[in-house]
């Protein structure tokens, strides 16, 4: 499994002694931003707006159960 990350870019390993020691090439935000391009491409064919309202139409969600951060 580390292998196929590695093969796809998100990892790099460093030889240490005997052992391999791998590492994160991406960031988190990047990371994030590949899963979610390849959620909306998978379930929504493309359609971002298709996701969003997928997420405000859950049954789940209430107005008060949204909590927004700050950017």
């Amino acid at each position: 499994m580390l292998g196929r990350l590695k093969g796809k870019g998100y990892l790099d390993a460093e030889k240490i002694g005997n052992q391999l020691v791998y590492y994160s090439c991406i960031s988190e935000i990047v990371l994030k931003e590949r899963a979610i391009d390849s959620l909306v491409d998978t379930l929504f064919q493309g359609d971002r707006k298709a996701l969003v309202r997928h997420i405000l139409l859950d049954k789940n969600l209430n107005g008060g159960s949204l909590e927004l951060g700050e950017c």
